[in-house]
């Protein structure tokens, strides 16, 4: 998977998925500073759980841009 920075918090991830490529939209900043994506995994289960105000893992995009942010932060 590839990230690309768009702006501050906010991220492309590229990635191969069923032998196409995709591209989703990650926004650090988004559902009190939780983050969101524009992949069906977070859109169908993660985003539903967290509006209930259950507990639910971000999606891998997520993960990875919260990961790269951190790691940019701490190395500036």
């Amino acid at each position: 998977m590839k990230l690309i920075k768009v702006k501050e918090m906010v991220y492309i991830a590229q990635s191969e998925e069923k032998g196409e490529a995709q591209n989703y939209t990650v926004n650090l900043t988004e559902n009190h500073n939780r983050g969101s994506c524009t992949c069906s995994h977070f859109k169908f289960r993660i985003y539903p759980q967290w509006r209930r105000g259950d507990r639910a893992d971000p999606c891998k995009h997520i993960i990875m841009a919260l990961g790269t942010a951190v790691w940019s932060k701490i190395n500036q």
